[in-house]
């Protein structure tokens, strides 16, 4: 298996996006009243970091799947479903059997 290989300045972007959002930032130090805690950009950091491996282990679950549906539908059209197909007198018999209203056991 291959080493996946992420856009680190992707990872980056969104990582400053998170620290401009809820991190430490001046401007967030700044409006921070209530007193909450605000992350480290080392935080905002891991937060895109697992976001990034959280899309590409969906991708390839997503693949797995779209493999297996592929390979199910192949075999059905290789094996179409048996039918059963009656003959005229079996199909009068069970009908007779049925149409005097007795329990047959079924």
């Amino acid at each position: 298996m291959e080493a996946t290989k992420y856009n680190k300045s992707e990872i980056m972007k969104q990582a400053h996006t998170y620290y401009n959002m809820v991190g430490g930032s001046r401007k967030n130090r700044e409006r921070n009243k209530t007193g909450r805690t605000l992350i480290s950009f080392g935080e905002c950091l891991r937060m895109a970091w697992r976001h990034a491996k959280r899309e590409v282990s969906d991708a390839r679950r997503k693949e797995a799947i779209r493999k297996e549906r592929e390979v199910r539908e192949e075999w059905n059209r290789t094996h179409p479903a048996k039918t059963v197909v009656y003959d005229a007198c079996v199909q009068a018999a069970i009908s007779a059997e049925y149409s005097r209203g007795r329990y047959m056991g079924d």
